[in-house]
C-alpha cells in the first residue's frame, strides 16, 4: 500500500509483509487500532471511511516516540460476491503525512490526518 511513498519516509522495495509489521509495531507498542468510521453504501459494493491510529511510544527509523497520537485516515471500496466474500478493495489515503509525523517533521496528529488519495 505504500509503494508511491518517498523512500525517504518509507522505502518499500526493501520491506516485505513481516518486516513492515515489525517496524510498525515497534513504533506503536501499544497496538495500532483501525476503525471504520462511516458506511455509506451497502453490498455488494460497499464503500467507508476508516481511521487508522496509535500513540507513539516506541521507535520509527531510529527515531523514539513521545507517546502522541499519530492518526491517518482514509477511504476504501470493497467489492463482495454473492456469499458477501471480498474479491477485491481499493483504498485510498495519504501515508505521507503519517510517515513525516512519525518522523518528527513538525506534524500535529491533526496534520497527518488530512485525506488524499494514495493507493
Amino acid at each position: 500500500l505504500m509503494w508511491d511513498c518517498d523512500k525517504e519516509l518509507y522505502d518499500a522495495e526493501k520491506h516485505d509483509i513481516a518486516s513492515s509489521l515489525q517496524q510498525f509495531r515497534g513504533a506503536f507498542t501499544k497496538g495500532f487500532p483501525w476503525e471504520v468510521l462511516e458506511v455509506s453504501s451497502g453490498p455488494p459494493t460497499v464503500s467507508f471511511t476508516w481511521r487508522h491510529w496509535a500513540h507513539f511510544t516506541g521507535q520509527y527509523m531510529g527515531r523514539q516516540g513521545s507517546g502522541q497520537l499519530i492518526e491517518m485516515y482514509g477511504s476504501a471500496v470493497v467489492e463482495l460476491d454473492e456469499n458477501n466474500r471480498m474479491i477485491s478493495i481499493k483504498i485510498d489515503y495519504k501515508p505521507e503525512e503519517f510517515l513525516k509525523a512519525l518522523l518528527g517533521h513538525g506534524l500535529s496528529s491533526e496534520t497527518a490526518s488530512s485525506h488524499s488519495s494514495c493507493s
